[in-house]
């Protein structure tokens, strides 16, 4: 599993799975009591074959296969004995995979429907024929447990998803190898299928689903199957190493939006896990600008504020414009909170959307709107007698720009052009004294009103 060599990361999956099943066991179940938050077990594999296993922890997770799909741990039985002794419920484990476009335990053929319909056998990107591979490996692995297990669909089972196992599909075809799973293991009553992985592993191999992308996902596969059950509902298993207190720490780190109930530490010389404890509902993420009101070319901080740990988007939406995402996947501290720096160069409107929250944030500032003021500068050169031109330029541009020339607060000339190159002229001849020049720009959509420094003028 992710960084930490194959079996520490395959006893952790084995613990998360036992915690799962526990949690999940129907109560006629023996010892199907969920182990409470902070408890601590671990997880075995075929890795552990011949070695004394771990006499401590509460629950143990065991890995159905050899490390590969279409495989046997040779160990499942002592091992599943192993769990099923710990005080609470045994979990099962195995390695999903994507060896589009063929393989020689199982691949379907173009237009076959087993179950889902395989448009292309011959394509690594065809989400049908990569959900019917998922589906028969998952099949597989279940009949392999039921050896050693004769219960084995009645407690939880991880995936655990790898970039070590081959996945030579896209986001969406891999993602699609991973609900063939989820729906047949569901399906012969499985009572929850999680995955454990790493942020980075899973969102290469997904392509970054989660609960928010999800809708996009089905769009694709639409043609060719509907899921069963939805992998909204598959609990999250976080993979890494070091203390049970850094594991502690990254449950708030789940890479799906579903919540996190297992991380994973390092125990010894074997991977340990603790269950989480249960995360809170989280909040509809709020967003602030400071400052409020900016002149073009100068930084803002966006600040966004919602649940501790939380994976937060960016949108901002300019003048006549649609939302857009403009960051992406940023992580809410322990006080709940992010910043982004930006040098807008027009007025913005700012969303943020926590992953598994469907309400978008309200927007920024007390209008809602970030506003950025015009940079406009201004010269006067002496053409002759009492005759000059004034020059300037301004910052950002917009469509049919105009600026007005003032003399000592009045109008002198209004509607002087700017041009593509975001400069004006104006030339006049003007009465003899000292008067004070300032040009000003008009409020548009784009961008709040603004005027240049005053300058004084000795005309003669």
């Amino acid at each position: 599993m992710h960084s930490v060599r194959p079996a520490l990361a395959r006893a952790v999956v084995g613990t998360v799975l036992t915690l799962l099943a526990a949690a999940l066991l129907p109560a006629a179940a023996a010892h199907a009591e969920a182990a409470p938050a902070g408890s601590t077990g671990n997880d075995v594999s075929y890795p552990q074959c011949g070695k004394a296993l771990p006499t401590s922890g509460s629950f143990g997770v065991v890995g159905v296969t050899n490390g590969v799909a279409y495989s046997a741990n040779p160990c499942l039985a002592e091992q599943w004995a192993w769990a099923s002794a710990k005080q609470y419920a045994p979990a099962l484990y195995t390695n999903p995979a994507n060896p589009a476009p063929s393989s020689s335990r199982y691949w379907p053929t173009s237009g076959s429907r087993d179950p889902a319909l395989c448009k292309d056998a011959t394509s690594t990107t065809d989400p049908g024929c990569a959900y019917d591979y998922g589906w028969h490996a998952a099949a597989d692995a279940l009949a392999t447990a039921r050896a050693a297990a004769p219960n084995a669909a009645s407690v939880q089972w991880w995936l655990d998803v790898e970039t070590a196992n081959t996945y030579n599909g896209d986001g969406y075809s891999n993602a699609a190898d991973l609900q063939g799973m989820v729906d047949h293991l569901r399906g012969q009553g499985v009572p929850s299928v999680g995955f454990y992985s790493t942020a980075a592993q899973w969102n290469q191999i997904t392509g970054g689903w989660s609960t928010s992308t999800d809708a996009s996902y089905r769009t694709r596969w639409a043609d060719e199957f509907t899921p069963a059950y939805p992998m909204g509902e598959s609990p999250v298993w976080v993979a890494g190493t070091g203390s049970v207190s850094d594991a502690q720490a990254r449950c708030s780190a789940g890479f799906t939006g579903a919540p996190t109930v297992l991380a994973q530490y390092l125990d010894g010389d074997v991977d340990g896990d603790v269950v989480c404890s249960p995360a809170s509902a989280h909040q509809v993420p709020s967003v602030d600008v400071q400052p409020y009101v900016v002149t073009y070319g100068q930084s803002a901080t966006v600040i966004i504020t919602g649940t501790p740990g939380a994976t937060v988007d960016l949108y901002a939406r300019k003048y006549q414009g649609q939302l857009a995402k403009i960051r992406d996947g940023l992580v809410l501290d322990g006080s709940g909170r992010v910043s982004v720096v930006t040098r807008p160069d027009m007025n913005l409107r700012f969303q943020a959307r926590d992953r598994t929250v469907a309400e978008a944030s309200s927007t920024a500032g007390t209008s809602g709107l970030m506003t950025v003021q015009k940079y406009v500068s201004l010269t006067a050169r002496r053409d002759g007698t009492r005759r000059f031109t004034f020059t300037g330029s301004i910052n950002p541009l917009h469509p049919g720009a105009t600026v007005s020339l003032f003399r000592n607060g009045q109008v002198l000339r209004s509607g002087i052009p700017v041009s593509s190159a975001r400069v004006y002229s104006y030339t006049a001849t003007l009465p003899a004294g000292t008067a004070t020049f300032q040009v000003r720009t008009g409020s548009t959509g784009w961008n709040a009103a603004s005027a240049s420094p005053a300058r004084s003028v000795r005309i003669s």
